[in-house]
């Protein structure tokens, strides 16, 4: 397996975990499966607001979704909220 096609295993995981193709993801983020495939395998970048609103779709922490990047203090209040909501603070 080539290097950058591991950069999205997790966020395959997350897909077949909450019973999703990568078409109905990307069209969730308005973007086209292509455009989206590309992202997935690491040939283009994620942005900033479509790994939050990717993260928020999967119901997964930004950090679950793309383990080896910097995580921002938006994805960091994103993922607390989201933790807060799933244990109903």
């Amino acid at each position: 397996m080539k290097p950058h096609r591991k950069k999205g295993v997790p966020i395959k995981k997350a897909l077949l975990d909450r019973g999703m193709v990568q078409r109905e993801a990307a069209a969730e983020l308005g973007m086209t499966l292509s455009s989206f495939n590309m992202r997935v395998r690491g040939e283009r970048s994620f942005t900033e607001d479509e790994k939050v609103r990717l993260a928020d779709i999967l119901r997964k922490p930004v950090t679950k979704l793309f383990p080896n990047e910097h995580t921002t203090q938006r994805e960091q209040n994103t993922q607390d909220q989201i933790i807060d909501a799933s244990v109903g603070r």
